[in-house]
């Protein structure tokens, strides 16, 4: 079950995040994510929601899934998204931001 957080970065506005692209990245992999920015509450905290979409490879029977889903990301989440820096692998796929799980991956940093 997803539980609603209302969240707020300590460094970038609402508006900067609202229909970017989050790269979270787990094992040198990046999950494509859609960033998107409720409105504001008189605290200036929001809902920051990151959807998904997803495939299986096929079974043996040859039948594959897809799926899509949506998450409402928490403070903890929300403090680890890291901007993309020019010129790195994630800037060249055009990603905007990036929470990256696996501290010695190179993807956010790491110039071409």
């Amino acid at each position: 079950m997803n539980t609603t957080c209302y969240v707020k970065h300590p460094k970038l506005a609402r508006e900067q995040l609202d229909g970017k692209l989050l790269a979270e990245c787990r094992g040198g992999t990046p999950m494509r994510k859609h960033l998107v920015a409720d409105k504001p509450r008189a605290d200036g905290t929001y809902v920051l929601r990151a959807s998904y979409a997803a495939a299986s490879p096929p079974n043996p029977e040859g039948e594959g899934f897809a799926s899509i889903g949506s998450e409402s990301l928490d403070q903890a989440d929300v403090e680890r998204i890291e901007v993309v820096e020019p010129n790195s692998p994630l800037h060249v796929m055009r990603y905007d931001f990036a929470i990256i799980q696996d501290p010695s991956s190179r993807l956010l940093n790491q110039k071409l």
